[in-house]
């Protein structure tokens, strides 16, 4: 991940390891760079290594990426020996020059001595609270001034259990909405609504299939994502399962996003457009089918659907301009099967079923040799 702010690049670089097994032998290095890239071209304004942040005890980890905001960047930290550790760190976003350094909680009788930890864990700044979800059995929120730590919620955790392998944990931080925490851990306790002023739990609710991203809050409904896509009564935590198939290709493959009325969500074959109040499926766009590409983590900018896929980004116009698109090329290349074709996609992806059929019939008319 990455944090633009005022011109300004913010990042974690290093190693992605951030929880370390006592049998790794490596100097793992572990560093947050400020970029400027609104004027000078990238150059680095300043960099911190978590290195300096030694106490004496275990190495430090930066855990993701800076969130920024009031001329601060907050950071989470971690090391994982004696036993885990988690703290926030915040740094003057202009400088780099290290504000505080503030404990928010530590695992009891977790024990990582076979495995390496991989994970991202990012924070969420609101209302001049940094609130933190640490997926190790605690959710907390911090003064942004001065990082005296104003409540924390804790749950029952499954993170003590020994595993023998690398894990690895993409980030699900905080999301909030009107003065109400959510948050999804990743170690159990199910989803939460909490009071943000007083840590107060609203509600909790169990997700079948799990929730990878909580994608924000749309028509009072909560829009989480995992295997399914699920709308949530922000009110009561009623949950609604909008999509959901038992075929895998059917599961959430990326992060979706939501847009005026509607979500986008990703499957490893379609990109669904659901209504983000009464889960009513609009569109689904044939990603496979169409055009031989899959899903992925979705954004939507300057008018395009932007799919990032595993190895590169593929942009999608929206249906009235790719229509207009393929009509102003059918024009350029009248009675050629390609001009057909082209003007066949961009009607069937615009649901215009008819249309699409007749272009393709007049693509096959067309077709040549040439055109194999």
């Amino acid at each position: 991940t990455l944090t633009v702010h005022e011109g300004r690049l913010y990042a974690k670089m290093g190693s992605p390891v951030t929880g370390m097994a006592t049998r790794e032998l490596g100097d793992l290095q572990s560093d947050v760079v400020c970029l400027d890239i609104a004027k000078r071209q990238g150059q680095v304004i300043w960099k911190r290594s978590a290195s300096e942040l030694d106490d004496g005890g275990a190495a430090w980890m930066f855990e993701g990426s800076p969130v920024v905001g009031g001329g601060r960047a907050y950071v989470a930290l971690r090391r994982s020996q004696p036993n885990t550790q988690f703290n926030v760190v915040c740094f003057d976003a202009s400088s780099g020059q290290l504000l505080w350094n503030k404990p928010v909680c530590a695992v009891a009788g977790e024990v990582a001595l076979n495995r390496n930890i991989i994970s991202h864990q990012l924070l969420t700044l609101a209302d001049e609270t940094v609130f933190y979800a640490t997926h190790h059995g605690a959710v907390a929120a911090l003064d942004a001034v001065s990082g005296t730590l104003r409540w924390v919620v804790t749950y029952d955790s499954g993170t003590a259990k020994r595993q023998t392998t690398t894990i690895s944990a993409g980030p699900l931080p905080c999301l909030v909405h009107r003065g109400i925490v959510y948050v999804a851990p990743r170690d159990g306790g199910g989803l939460r609504a909490i009071d943000a002023l007083t840590g107060i739990v609203k509600w909790t609710r169990n997700i079948t299939g799990g929730i990878s991203h909580l994608l924000g809050v749309g028509d009072g409904r909560l829009i989480v994502s995992g295997n399914d896509l699920w709308g949530v009564d922000v009110e009561n935590g009623q949950a609604k399962r909008y999509v959901g198939y038992s075929n895998p290709m059917g599961s959430g493959y990326g992060r979706g996003v939501l847009a005026e009325d509607f979500v986008y969500w990703p499957t490893r074959s379609e990109v669904f457009i659901v209504h983000q109040g009464t889960g009513q499926i609009r569109r689904r766009v044939a990603l496979k089918a169409l055009y031989d590409e899959s899903g992925g983590n979705l954004t939507i900018a300057g008018g395009h659907l932007l799919v990032t896929q595993p190895g590169r980004m593929v942009a999608f116009c929206n249906q009235a301009q790719l229509k207009q698109r393929a009509e102003d090329e059918f024009v350029q290349g009248s009675d050629s099967a390609r001009g057909y074709l082209q003007l066949a996609r961009a009607e069937q992806s615009s649901g215009a079923e008819h249309a699409a059929q007749a272009a393709y019939r007049d693509a096959v008319v067309h077709a040549s040799a040439d055109d194999a």
